[in-house]
């Protein structure tokens, strides 16, 4: 990679201006795009990152941090057509991190600003539009195998973000799986169809005839993908990171992935940085639970499921315990922020927004009981130490027996299981109370980082859709806690860049290898108090640049 370091003099720079010397000038943008770029490309040195990505080029002719740049231009703009990048590049904050280096602008007689790329090869016959051809990141994305950028994402990205330190140091991760639902084409490669309830959770078929004409109501066939995702959060949920996932066909089991991508990370970071794993009772499995414990020191949370052995194991130890049965009101349990008040104009929308929704259950013949959530009065809990309730678990399992009680009358009961040392059931739950956070993050990227919409059919770009999203979400993440914004972790794409809005537009004014950033103001008072001589030396210049920016490249050739 071939960069010129430039050093930040304003005292040099305006000193030599005042005698009427100066190299070079443009005008620039502090956006958050262009701080963001330019945080990867110094301090984050994406280079280094790209050195290990899986190209499948024998011939390196576009340096490999071009392309990850370029791939991720794309994803922070939501924009994962290859065709798009001349339309998105010129906008972006990439562009502008890039700097003079790499392209130059132009302005024809006509007023008309064009950029002229310099490129890394002598192959084009016509002016570049790009920095590189979309094409080229087409074909690179679609040749790269699915299984080695998955491996190089779960291991050599998760590893990057170790360097950046972006992993807090309680080390709370989450599991999940989720369905990714695609047109209903089988030209997707390893896409299946499956059978999905109204809340799209997936049905089992046996009960329901394939070929049946009237299906149940609520019932929908789906093709779709299946996606593993490791996410990394702290207990204020002020910071997520993706720091693993698998695409799978839809009928494919997601249990046996969680122990891959827990050994691939553990591989990459070494033990000690994750320390907690909590997921839902899809991934419980004995196995794995001791895996993860006695080989890499990490401990499982997760609720046992209700059809277990060890789940009716569990209820008569806490029955026939000694110890006693400690209850907790709900002010004990962390509760959610009281949402501020909302203008009765929302409000209003609201209440017809239900009423709409209470008239559809109607028709549906569904009883609208459920719109009104029951209020949680009391939770009992009692800890059980050391279970052994598996063959297939190397490990004592730490359960907590939980009872819920609501207003109206009905109790719940369930059961937390560990292998955390925890004596304290209710800190136990407060751990499982996260796991919906990563089923938040799940829907976000796939509402507002277009994660899901899948535009071509090949399995290996399906895939690069999928790591690239999640790696430029992680990123903007990290960039985020690195300037002290994790206010705006939750937020979603549209939003964030709104707060980080566009900063003032400022002249950048070079000379011998240094660089002053001025307000348009400032720099024009400083020319009208020049002395005769330079301000003729600063024209004569100016001029000269002037002609340089107005000499027409080849006219580019549009894709």
């Amino acid at each position: 990679m071939n960069w010129r370091a430039i050093e930040r003099d304003r005292a040099y720079v305006l000193g030599k201006l005042r005698d009427g010397i100066f190299d070079t000038l443009e005008i620039v943008t502090r956006g958050a795009e262009t701080a963001f770029f330019r945080y990867l490309l110094g301090e984050g040195d994406l280079a280094r990152l790209a050195a290990t990505y899986p190209t499948p080029r024998k011939r390196e002719e576009v340096p490999l941090w071009v392309y990850l740049s370029s791939e991720l231009s794309l994803r922070l703009n939501a924009s994962h057509g290859f065709k798009s990048f001349p339309y998105v590049l010129p906008c972006s904050g990439l562009r502008e991190a890039l700097g003079p280096e790499h392209v130059r602008r132009w302005e024809s007689a006509t007023g008309e600003v064009r950029d002229q790329w310099q490129g890394f090869n002598r192959k084009n016959a016509y002016a570049r539009e790009t920095v590189c051809d979309p094409d080229y990141l087409r074909k690179v994305a679609r040749d790269t195998a699915p299984a080695r950028l998955e491996a190089w994402h779960n291991h050599a990205v998760a590893g990057y973000y170790g360097t950046l330190g972006a992993y807090d140091r309680d080390g709370i991760f989450i599991a999940d799986g989720t369905y990714l639902f695609v047109p209903d084409n089988p030209r997707y490669e390893g896409s299946e169809v499956l059978l999905f309830d109204e809340d799209n959770h997936p049905v089992n078929t046996e009960a329901t005839a394939h070929g049946a004409e009237e299906k149940p109501r609520g019932l929908h066939w789906e093709r779709a993908y299946r996606m593993v995702a490791l996410l990394h959060t702290t207990w204020a949920k002020d910071f997520y990171l993706y720091a693993g996932a698998k695409a799978l066909g839809a009928r494919q089991s997601e249990t046996p992935w969680l122990r891959r991508l827990v050994d691939g990370f553990v591989q990459a970071l070494g033990q000690g940085v994750m320390k907690v794993l909590i997921h839902d009772r899809g991934f419980v499995d004995g196995a794995t639970v001791s895996h993860n414990k006695l080989d890499h020191g990490v401990d499982s949370v997760f609720p046992l499921k209700r059809n277990m052995q060890a789940w009716d194991e569990a209820w008569r130890l806490a029955d026939f315990s000694s110890a006693p049965w400690r209850a907790y009101e709900p002010a004990a349990l962390p509760q959610p922020e009281e949402p501020p008040q909302r203008p009765e104009s929302i409000r209003t929308r609201e209440r017809q927004r239900q009423a709409t929704r209470r008239q559809k259950q109607r028709r549906a013949g569904k009883s609208t009981h459920a719109a009104s959530k029951p209020k949680l009065l009391k939770t009992y809990a009692k800890a059980i130490q050391g279970l052994r309730v598996w063959d297939t678990c190397r490990t004592p399992i730490h359960v907590a027996a939980m009872r819920d009680v609501y207003d109206d009358g009905r109790e719940r009961g369930w059961v937390l299981a560990t292998t955390l040392e925890c004596r304290d059931p209710i800190r136990l739950r407060e751990y499982y109370r996260l796991r919906p956070t990563i089923e938040e993050r799940i829907r976000q990227t796939k509402c507002f980082w277009d994660l899901s919409r899948f535009r071509a059919t090949t399995f290996s770009l399906i895939v690069n859709q999928i790591v690239f999203v999640l790696m430029a979400y992680s990123l903007v993440q990290v960039f985020l806690l690195k300037t002290g914004r994790q206010d705006l972790a939750r937020r979603v794409r549209e939003r964030l860049f709104q707060e980080l809005r566009t900063q003032e537009e400022q002249t950048a004014l070079y000379c011998d290898g240094r660089v002053a950033f001025l307000p348009p103001l400032e720099y024009q008072e400083i020319l009208l108090s020049l002395d005769e001589h330079a301000r003729r030396k600063i024209l004569a210049r100016t001029r000269q640049l002037r002609a340089e920016r107005s000499q027409p490249p080849d006219k580019p050739r549009r894709r």
